[in-house]
Protein backbone atom coordinates (compact mmCIF):
# COMPACT_ATOMS: atom_id res chain seq x y z
CA UNK A 1 0.00 0.00 0.00
CA UNK A 2 2.81 2.40 0.91
CA UNK A 3 4.63 1.71 -2.39
CA UNK A 4 1.42 2.34 -4.33
CA UNK A 5 0.97 5.77 -2.68
CA UNK A 6 4.63 6.65 -3.31
CA UNK A 7 4.25 5.68 -7.00
CA UNK A 8 1.09 7.80 -7.35
CA UNK A 9 2.80 10.80 -5.75
CA UNK A 10 5.89 10.37 -7.93
CA UNK A 11 3.74 10.02 -11.03
CA UNK A 12 1.83 13.17 -10.11
CA UNK A 13 5.01 15.13 -9.52
CA UNK A 14 6.55 13.89 -12.77
CA UNK A 15 3.44 14.75 -14.77
CA UNK A 16 3.36 18.24 -13.20
CA UNK A 17 7.02 18.73 -14.09
CA UNK A 18 6.35 17.53 -17.65
CA UNK A 19 3.46 19.98 -18.04
CA UNK A 20 5.59 22.81 -16.65
CA UNK A 21 8.40 21.93 -19.07
CA UNK A 22 6.03 21.93 -22.06
CA UNK A 23 4.53 25.29 -21.04
CA UNK A 24 8.01 26.78 -20.57
CA UNK A 25 9.16 25.46 -23.95
CA UNK A 26 6.08 26.94 -25.66
CA UNK A 27 6.68 30.31 -24.00
CA UNK A 28 10.32 30.24 -25.09
CA UNK A 29 9.39 29.35 -28.68
CA UNK A 30 6.82 32.17 -28.84
CA UNK A 31 9.37 34.72 -27.64
CA UNK A 32 11.03 36.91 -30.22
CA UNK A 33 14.46 35.98 -31.55
CA UNK A 34 16.15 39.13 -30.33
CA UNK A 35 17.49 39.31 -26.82
CA UNK A 36 17.50 42.94 -25.68
CA UNK A 37 17.15 44.32 -22.15
CA UNK A 38 14.87 46.13 -21.55
CA UNK A 39 12.68 44.63 -24.25
CA UNK A 40 11.51 47.36 -26.67
CA UNK A 41 7.88 48.43 -27.02
CA UNK A 42 7.70 47.36 -30.68
CA UNK A 43 9.84 44.83 -32.56
CA UNK A 44 9.35 43.70 -36.15
CA UNK A 45 11.83 41.07 -37.27
CA UNK A 46 12.80 40.80 -40.93
CA UNK A 47 14.88 38.34 -42.88
CA UNK A 48 18.55 38.94 -43.48
CA UNK A 49 21.31 40.72 -41.64
CA UNK A 50 23.51 43.79 -41.96
CA UNK A 51 27.15 42.78 -42.36
CA UNK A 52 29.63 45.26 -40.94
CA UNK A 53 32.90 45.66 -42.86
CA UNK A 54 35.83 44.44 -40.76
CA UNK A 55 37.71 47.74 -41.00
CA UNK A 56 34.87 49.92 -39.63
CA UNK A 57 33.13 50.27 -36.29
CA UNK A 58 29.41 49.57 -36.29
CA UNK A 59 28.48 52.91 -34.69
CA UNK A 60 30.27 54.83 -37.47
CA UNK A 61 27.96 53.28 -40.10
CA UNK A 62 24.70 54.47 -38.49
CA UNK A 63 22.72 57.25 -40.18
CA UNK A 64 21.06 59.50 -37.59
CA UNK A 65 18.03 61.75 -38.05
CA UNK A 66 15.90 63.86 -35.73
CA UNK A 67 12.17 63.14 -35.49
CA UNK A 68 10.01 65.39 -33.29
CA UNK A 69 7.10 62.90 -33.36
CA UNK A 70 9.05 60.40 -31.26
CA UNK A 71 8.59 60.84 -27.48
CA UNK A 72 11.41 62.22 -25.33
CA UNK A 73 14.26 59.69 -24.95
CA UNK A 74 12.58 57.47 -27.56
CA UNK A 75 14.00 56.11 -30.80
CA UNK A 76 13.27 54.19 -33.98
CA UNK A 77 15.99 51.75 -35.04
CA UNK A 78 15.85 50.33 -38.55
CA UNK A 79 18.36 47.68 -39.57
CA UNK A 80 18.33 46.55 -43.20
CA UNK A 81 20.86 44.62 -45.28
CA UNK A 82 21.99 47.90 -46.90
CA UNK A 83 22.33 50.05 -43.76
CA UNK A 84 21.32 51.11 -40.26
CA UNK A 85 19.12 54.15 -39.54
CA UNK A 86 18.27 55.73 -36.20
CA UNK A 87 15.56 58.35 -35.74
CA UNK A 88 15.40 59.96 -32.31
CA UNK A 89 13.84 63.00 -30.69
CA UNK A 90 16.95 63.89 -28.68
CA UNK A 91 20.50 62.79 -27.83
CA UNK A 92 19.30 60.45 -25.10
CA UNK A 93 17.11 58.58 -27.60
CA UNK A 94 20.04 58.22 -30.00
CA UNK A 95 22.18 56.90 -27.12
CA UNK A 96 19.55 54.29 -26.19
CA UNK A 97 19.28 53.24 -29.84
CA UNK A 98 23.04 52.63 -29.93
CA UNK A 99 22.80 50.59 -26.72
CA UNK A 100 20.12 48.43 -28.34
CA UNK A 101 22.23 48.12 -31.49
CA UNK A 102 25.20 46.94 -29.41
CA UNK A 103 23.03 44.23 -27.84
CA UNK A 104 21.79 43.10 -31.26
CA UNK A 105 25.27 42.89 -32.80
CA UNK A 106 26.81 39.43 -33.05
CA UNK A 107 30.52 38.89 -33.68
CA UNK A 108 31.97 35.72 -35.11
CA UNK A 109 35.56 35.35 -36.27
CA UNK A 110 36.09 39.10 -36.29
CA UNK A 111 33.01 39.80 -38.43
CA UNK A 112 30.04 41.67 -36.97
CA UNK A 113 26.46 41.22 -38.14
CA UNK A 114 23.15 42.64 -36.98
CA UNK A 115 19.78 40.98 -37.71
CA UNK A 116 17.36 43.03 -39.81
CA UNK A 117 14.73 44.53 -37.49
CA UNK A 118 12.49 47.55 -36.99
CA UNK A 119 12.47 48.63 -33.34
CA UNK A 120 10.57 51.47 -31.72
CA UNK A 121 10.96 52.24 -28.05
CA UNK A 122 10.42 55.02 -25.55
CA UNK A 123 10.48 55.11 -21.75
CA UNK A 124 7.40 53.70 -20.07
CA UNK A 125 7.54 55.47 -16.74
CA UNK A 126 5.18 55.79 -13.83
CA UNK A 127 5.45 59.22 -12.15
CA UNK A 128 5.43 57.55 -8.72
CA UNK A 129 8.18 55.09 -9.65
CA UNK A 130 10.63 54.63 -6.83
CA UNK A 131 8.33 56.10 -4.19
CA UNK A 132 8.65 54.48 -0.81
CA UNK A 133 5.70 54.10 1.49
CA UNK A 134 6.15 53.36 5.15
CA UNK A 135 8.47 54.21 8.00
CA UNK A 136 10.67 51.11 7.72
CA UNK A 137 13.08 52.74 5.31
CA UNK A 138 13.46 55.88 7.42
CA UNK A 139 11.17 57.93 5.23
CA UNK A 140 8.46 59.76 7.07
CA UNK A 141 5.25 59.29 5.11
CA UNK A 142 2.31 61.55 5.61
CA UNK A 143 -1.35 61.31 4.73
CA UNK A 144 -0.78 63.99 2.09
CA UNK A 145 1.98 62.02 0.33
CA UNK A 146 -0.12 58.86 0.52
CA UNK A 147 -3.01 60.62 -1.21
CA UNK A 148 -0.63 61.85 -3.92
CA UNK A 149 0.68 58.35 -4.59
CA UNK A 150 -2.83 56.91 -4.78
CA UNK A 151 -3.99 59.74 -7.06
CA UNK A 152 -1.07 59.23 -9.47
CA UNK A 153 -1.63 55.50 -9.81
Amino acid sequence: MKNMIVNIVRGGILSCLAVALVVQAAAFAARAEIDVVPYPASVVEKSGAFKCPASKKLQKLVKFSKDATIPKEGYRLSVAADGIKVAASDKAGAFYALQTLDQLAKSEKGKTSVPCVEIEDAPRRNPARGASQGRRKCRASSLRSSRWIVAVR
